[in-house]
């Protein structure tokens, strides 16, 4: 599903896909796994909710990017 979403993306010339998880640091087991499956796809982390220019400290995100 992931490719054909990317590809549709990349026909619309769109160069970048962001997603959004837990933070890599949060110890919540099944986020870990998402978290695993986005950077076997090719994600990398971009930035977490700390740098992010409005995050809240209870905010435990982090910003996955894949350049398409």
């Amino acid at each position: 599903m992931i490719g054909a979403a990317e590809g549709q993306l990349r026909q619309e010339k769109i160069k970048f896909l962001f997603v959004m998880t837990l933070h890599p640091e949060d110890p919540y087991e099944p986020y870990r796994r998402t978290q695993l499956f986005y950077e076997r796809m090719g994600f990398e982390l971009a930035l977490s909710s700390g740098q992010a220019i409005v995050a809240s400290s209870s905010d435990p995100l982090a910003y996955y990017l894949k350049t398409l």
